[in-house]
């Protein structure tokens, strides 16, 4: 039994992942790009995963990813980060009352405190940022 495997992939279609790898500058893209690439041209999963230093699930999921979205499926998508904890009011009230308080450090205190009694905790530079939100 010969350890090659054959997938039906185009030369066309191998030479558009090897530009894609070749322009890639993040790193971890680029090794999944090495991977599917290395993947579609015959070599079996664990050999891929052992020169690039993927799994062999990420490897199948990766051509799984490469089938249904072609080379937009390959990179990371954005993450949205962690949900904003105040109502859509909390947050246009707070810089307004900020604003309106002549002695912000008794208020910056007092928001803190109230905050982390309500199981919240709130950086300096969050706080500025709702301060000067337009």
């Amino acid at each position: 039994m010969s350890s090659e495997v054959r997938r039906k992939v185009s030369v066309e279609e191998l030479a558009k992942i090897k530009d894609a790898m070749d322009k890639e500058t993040i790193v971890r893209v680029f090794k999944r790009y090495k991977a599917l690439y290395l993947y579609l041209s015959g070599m079996i999963g664990s050999d891929v995963a052992k020169q690039t230093g993927i799994t062999v699930n990420t490897i199948c999921n990766l051509y799984k990813k490469y089938q249904f979205a072609g080379l937009s499926g390959i990179p990371d998508k954005k993450i949205s980060g962690r949900p904003v904890r105040l109502t859509l009011e909390e947050r246009n009230t707070l810089p307004i009352i900020l604003n309106e308080n002549t002695d912000m450090h008794i208020l910056f205190a007092e928001s803190l405190d109230c905050w982390r009694g309500w199981g919240f905790t709130i950086s300096i530079q969050l706080m500025y940022l709702l301060i000067n939100e337009p």
